[in-house]
């Protein structure tokens, strides 16, 4: 039997077919994979750099919210912590390196409330210190002078320490003000549970003077900061404020119930 017979005799018999995709098939088929693999790790790397930009942004907005939330008073001690009442050192740890007491670094006096030996129920606390700020405003070059004073009734023989602080609080308004050779501006300050500021120009007549006097709880204090350049009232006002937290805590937590 010839081949030929052999074609005949077996019409049913096909030559198999090679399985797969060609020509322009496997190109498209090539194609659309890789367009998917890629739209695939795009995804991946902006899933990945989503996930590192939020974490970012909650860790800076959980900074700031740290930093400027107001954080809520303690309670009052019930007895006199000596070791803890150094308001110099506070504010000197609370200008973060931008406050050094290099003229006067302060020496804590304790009296009576009428200037002689304290008492166990008769105790007056106060300290002075002074030295200089770098501001962390624009419109000063130089450091500023910055003193910082105090006076806290501790304990008093008739419990009526708030009102000789009222009283001080008065006398060192009437004091403070004639420190500024030119008041331009006067008003109220929100440090404290009550304070007054005076802004003006120094007694040599050039550069800006800032002085406030606050009251809280039993205690008064006074910040007088000064610049030769012409600083603004509201950069003066900042500057104090940024003391405020940490000496409304302090006074009203250390000062014993």
């Amino acid at each position: 039997m010839t081949e030929t017979d052999e074609k005949h005799e077996n019409p049913g018999e096909k030559t198999p077919v090679k399985q797969g995709l060609h020509g322009w098939k496997a190109a498209l088929a090539m194609f659309g994979c890789g367009t998917l693999a890629a739209f695939a790790v795009f995804g991946v790397i902006a899933w990945v750099l989503n996930t590192v930009f939020s974490s970012f942004s909650s860790g800076v907005d959980s900074n700031e919210g740290a930093q400027y939330a107001p954080q809520p008073p303690d309670t009052p001690r019930e007895e006199f912590e000596s070791d803890l009442f150094d308001m110099c050192g506070i504010v000197e740890n609370e200008g973060q390196g931008r406050v050094e007491w290099s003229e006067n670094p302060g020496s804590i006096d304790d009296s009576s409330l009428d200037g002689g030996e304290p008492g166990d129920n008769d105790l007056v606390r106060s300290d002075e210190c002074s030295g200089g700020m770098t501001p962390s405003g624009v419109d000063s070059t130089a450091s500023w002078d910055f003193t910082f004073e105090y006076e806290a009734v501790i304990y008093a023989p008739q419990d009526d320490r708030e009102e000789l602080a009222s009283q001080s609080y008065d006398e060192w308004m009437n004091t403070a003000e004639p420190e500024l050779g030119e008041v331009q501006d006067t008003g109220e300050s929100p440090l404290g549970d009550e304070a007054t500021y005076f802004y003006g120009t120094p007694e040599s007549g050039s550069g800006t003077m800032y002085v406030v006097v606050v009251q809280q709880r039993s205690a008064v204090y006074q910040m007088t900061m000064s610049s030769t350049d012409d600083v603004s009232l509201g950069s003066y006002n900042a500057e104090a404020n940024e003391f405020r937290a940490r000496l409304d805590r302090e006074f009203f937590s250390l000062i014993p119930e």
